[in-house]
């Protein structure tokens, strides 16, 4: 398997995102396309073998850590697409920038996934543009993993590609989502639920009240509306929503994971007894701070597109981009990509469910959805 990795995009630089990629090609024997300035990355990666090769020493008695398991190629790309850019004018005006450039090897079947930290209006029209959408996919979606308390997680679909949604797009998300929870998450039978301000059936907008119509009848294991505050208590397994609720639920979520964090530091630091106490804690409190961690849950997917697609976060660690490069491996394991097609033409069969007739105007409007 070849994962293709933009070493380019991240706020940390490419350094955190190329020792991911050697951890992860150390422990799953994967080979790598790593794509951005090759002198930088050269320069990078000498500097990390010399790191790996001088803690060897100290890990399993020996044990080389940059080892020769898998494969690394590195492919010049020498333009960056900023976040502060209207995403699709910089595709067109950076054709060999290491974003497109990813995308690219990879619809030339050069690799069979593309993890990237770079703009995510950026990833997900490039995606659009140059692999496309899955067979019967009206709209590719974000899916984000979140912990939940009783220790399994949620997924959360749309986190932020389509801040405008039709009901038969929240009944595709639903699927693609089961799709992922079943492969990826290992749920025997996902429940899926909708994002709501309120569990009655009335409740919500038109456009959600008629998604909940189509998905009673999607033949899912539909558990009807969710409120938010009952996400984190594991209600449902796949949670459905439109992108721009979705992305907001995220950025707060990152927030109050941060915020709780730093309460509990401030509020022991306030007494010496409780700072001793603190110390026979510590193994559990670090324990649920890395419940909390999102460098945990690696990249987000970007789901509905033809091919493996992983979005992390722009200010990823090493240990990010490693589980990011693990989900990517997964899902092309399990065929994620391939198992969407097949679900998304369920949803033709759903009663209500009207696709769109016109895939070329579908087409161009989202070209220009992410400007």
């Amino acid at each position: 398997m070849r994962i293709i990795v933009d070493v380019m995009g991240g706020d940390m630089g490419p350094r955190e995102a190329l020792r991911g990629a050697i951890e992860a090609r150390r422990e799953w024997g994967l080979d790598l396309i790593i794509v951005g300035n090759k002198p930088l990355i050269d320069k990078e990666l000498s500097s990390l073998k010399r790191e790996f090769d001088g803690a060897k020493k100290k890990v399993n008695g020996g044990e080389q850590l940059f080892s020769d398991n898998g494969q690394i190629q590195v492919v010049h790309a020498e333009e960056v697409i900023e976040p502060s850019e209207a995403p699709v004018q910089a595709i067109k005006r950076k054709p060999g920038s290491s974003l497109v450039t990813a995308v690219r090897l990879a619809k030339e079947a050069h690799g069979d996934a593309i993890v990237s930290a770079g703009s995510t209006g950026a990833l997900i029209a490039s995606t659009l543009m140059i692999l496309g959408r899955a067979p019967n996919v009206d709209r590719p979606a974000i899916g984000v993993v979140f912990p939940t308390a009783d220790g399994q997680n949620v997924l959360l679909i749309d986190a932020g590609a389509n801040t405008e949604v039709r009901p038969k797009n929240l009944l595709q998300f639903a699927w693609m989502g089961d799709v992922f929870a079943k492969n990826v998450m290992h749920c025997q039978d996902p429940r899926v639920g909708l994002l709501n301000i309120g569990t009655e059936r009335q409740k919500g907008t038109e456009t959600v009240k008629s998604a909940y119509d189509l998905l009673e009848h999607s033949g899912l294991h539909f558990v009807g509306n969710v409120e938010p505050r009952d996400i984190p208590f594991g209600v449902a397994d796949v949670v459905v929503c439109d992108g721009f609720v979705g992305n907001a639920l995220l950025k707060f979520a990152e927030g109050i994971g941060s915020f709780f964090i730093k309460v509990i530091k401030d509020e022991i630091r306030k007494s010496p007894v409780e700072e001793v106490c603190a110390l026979f804690l510590r193994a559990g409190l670090a324990r649920a701070a890395r419940r909390l961690d999102y460098t945990e849950y690696g990249g987000a997917p970007i789901l509905g597109v033809a091919g493996t697609c992983i979005k992390c976060h722009g200010i990823s660690n090493w240990r990010a981009f490693k589980n990011g490069i693990g989900v990517a491996k997964d899902m092309v394991c399990m065929n994620v990509a391939g198992e969407i097609a097949k679900a998304a033409e369920k949803t033709l069969q759903v009663d209500g469910f009207e696709p769109d007739r016109s895939r070329a105007k579908a087409e161009r409007t989202e070209e220009h959805a992410y400007d």
